[in-house]
């Protein structure tokens, strides 16, 4: 019993260092209204798709290589240790602990994809991100379609202003006809209207109307 109750401490005490230091790291992001991008990707504010517009032109390039690492955010062992260990503490030990409620990381990275789209043709370092994310995501039934659809989406707002001799160019919109025979209905119908909208000659070869 001992032993169980030292192992639980020690989890507890790497997971609280951990999340000191994230917290640390995450001071040194930029700023947007006095919060930073990881306060903004995490806020329930963000669902506002007009305030989502303007927090990420806000950020601008700066948030590009931000976004691209929460692409590839996963609900990690730490996390799960943390709330298993947490949920049997005393009440008066939890009101010292701090707060840590992230979201699941496929909302994460959802509204990363979002963020990209918003910032447009200066996120194209992101390209390759999204497209593999379009491809394969595979996260729990939750986010097979739903983080393959927003990836998609960012791919048509990232390359619509793009030359069609543009390297880039042509990536995305190979990846957006492959995306028409997606398993999944949201995603080819996020293609197809991409496409249609942003791409009207890759469209017409894919055979899109």
């Amino acid at each position: 019993m001992r032993k169980r109750v030292q192992i639980a401490l020690v989890l507890l005490l790497v997971t609280i260092v951990s999340i000191i230091a994230w917290q640390v790291l995450r001071e040194r992001e930029p700023l947007y209204q006095g919060r930073t991008m990881g306060s903004w990707l995490n806020s329930p504010d963000i669902t506002d798709n007009e305030l989502a517009r303007q927090v990420w032109e806000g950020f601008g390039s700066n948030a590009v290589p931000f976004l691209r690492k929460a692409l590839e955010a996963r609900d990690g062992p730490t996390k799960k240790a943390y709330w298993a260990v947490r949920r049997n503490l005393p009440n008066w030990i939890k009101r010292y602990l701090p707060r840590f409620d992230p979201l699941p990381s496929a909302i994460l990275r959802g509204r990363a994809a979002d963020g990209l789209a918003y910032i447009g043709e200066a996120a194209t370092p992101a390209i390759p991100d999204l497209i593999r994310l379009s491809k394969n995501d595979q996260d729990g039934d939750f986010s097979k379609g739903f983080v393959r659809g927003r990836a998609v989406a960012a791919l048509g707002n990232i390359g619509r202003n793009m030359e069609p001799a543009n390297p880039p160019y042509r990536a995305v919109t190979e990846a957006l006809i492959e995306a028409l025979n997606d398993p999944d209905p949201e995603v080819r119908s996020f293609a197809a209207h991409s496409l249609k909208l942003q791409f009207p000659e890759a469209a017409a070869r894919a055979g899109v109307k």
